[in-house]
C-alpha cells in the first residue's frame, strides 16, 4: 500500500516535470510543429464504417512544407503537396485524404477557450509519450475531441472525435512515427500520382457578401469565408469555432432536383432543406463536423434579407 501511495504522489510530479504550463501551450506548440518538424510514419484512419491505413512523408524546410501521402490499402490514392499547392494526385482520389487537419489549420485559441473545457493527461501513441488533451464542449452544438501531441516534437499523433454518447465517430492514429529529415527519394511520387491541373477560384472573401444570413448560429462560431460560384450560382458560407468547421451551400432549385436524405458519415453531418424566398425555391445544404441536430437547425434558420 505504501508503494501505491508513493506512486500516486509521484504521478503529478512527473506531469509537472515534462509538460508545458497549460493545454493551450501544447496547442500552440502543436500548431508550430507542422511547419517546423520533418517526419515520416504510418497511420490508421477510421471514419464511420470505413477503415484505412496511410503512409506520410512530411518535410519542413525554410518555412515551406512538402508532404506526400499514400493510401496503403484499397484503391490507389496518393497526393503530393508543396505548401498550399497540390503538385499531383491520383485519379482515384475522390475526397481530401486525412492530413491531421487539426495540426494544419490556424487555431483561434481564445475562441476555443470560450466554448470548450480542457482536460490534460499523459498517454502513449506509437511507442512515444504524448500530452493527451481532452476538449469538452460546453454545449451540444459541437463534438468532444481528444488530441494526442508528441511530448518531444509536438507533432499531433492521434485525434479522436466523440459523439454525444461517447462513441468514437472518427479517429486518426499513428502506428509508427520517425522524426527527422527524410530519405532523398521520399517525396518522389509514383506513376499513379498525376500532375494536378490548376483550378480557378471564382471569388473568396473573408467577409459576408450578399444578403444570406443565419438566424441560428451556435455560440463560438464565426464566418470564415464566402465563396460565390457564378457558373453554378452556388453560394458557400464557411464557419468555424477555432477547431470545428461547417459550410452552408445555397443554390436555386431546378426541375431535376431530388431531396438529399440527411446523413452522418463519421463526424461529418450532411443535411439539406428546401426553402422558399420571394416565390423562388432554394436548396440549403449544411455539411460539417457538427451534430446532425445542429446542422438541421442551421439549415432551417437561414434567411435572405433581400427577399
Amino acid at each position: 500500500m505504501r508503494y501505491l501511495l508513493l506512486l500516486v504522489c509521484l504521478l503529478p510530479l512527473k506531469l509537472l516535470a515534462i509538460t508545458p504550463l497549460s493545454p493551450v501551450d501544447v496547442l500552440r506548440r502543436m500548431q508550430s510543429a507542422y511547419e517546423q518538424q520533418s517526419f515520416q510514419g504510418s497511420f490508421s484512419y477510421q471514419r464511420g464504417g470505413d477503415f484505412s491505413t496511410y503512409r506520410i512523408w512530411h518535410q519542413a524546410e525554410a518555412g515551406v512544407v512538402h508532404e506526400r501521402l499514400l493510401r496503403l490499402d484499397g484503391a490507389v490514392q496518393e497526393i503530393l503537396r508543396e505548401g498550399d499547392t497540390t503538385r499531383c494526385a491520383s485519379a482515384a482520389l475522390q475526397e481530401a485524404l486525412p492530413l491531421a487537419r487539426h495540426a494544419r489549420q490556424p487555431l483561434d485559441l481564445d475562441r476555443l477557450r470560450s466554448v470548450y473545457d480542457f482536460g490534460f493527461t499523459l498517454s502513449r501513441v506509437a511507442g512515444r509519450e504524448t500530452f493527451a488533451l481532452q476538449l469538452i464542449p460546453r454545449d451540444r452544438d459541437r463534438y468532444a475531441m481528444e488530441l494526442y501531441v508528441d511530448s518531444k516534437t509536438h507533432v499531433l499523433l492521434k485525434t479522436v472525435l466523440l459523439g454525444e454518447q461517447g462513441q468514437t465517430l472518427e479517429s486518426l492514429q499513428f502506428l509508427d512515427f520517425s522524426p527527422g529529415s527524410l530519405p532523398a527519394d521520399a517525396l518522389t511520387p509514383s506513376s499513379a500520382c498525376l500532375p494536378a491541373t490548376a483550378q480557378s477560384i471564382e471569388t473568396a472573401q473573408p467577409e459576408p457578401a450578399g444578403s444570406w444570413q443565419l438566424s441560428y448560429l451556435p455560440d463560438g462560431f464565426r464566418l470564415l469565408q464566402v465563396q460565390k460560384h457564378e457558373s453554378s450560382k452556388v453560394t458557400q458560407l464557411t464557419y468555424g469555432d477555432g477547431l470545428a468547421r461547417f459550410s452552408v451551400f445555397i443554390e436555386p432549385l431546378n426541375a431535376q432536383w431530388r431531396e438529399i436524405p440527411s446523413r452522418l458519415f463519421g463526424s461529418t453531418a450532411l443535411v439539406s432543406s428546401r426553402r422558399r424566398f420571394a416565390a423562388a425555391d432554394w436548396m440549403v445544404t449544411v455539411v460539417g463536423e457538427i451534430p446532425p441536430s445542429t446542422a438541421m437547425m442551421i439549415a432551417s434558420f437561414i434567411t435572405d434579407a433581400a427577399r
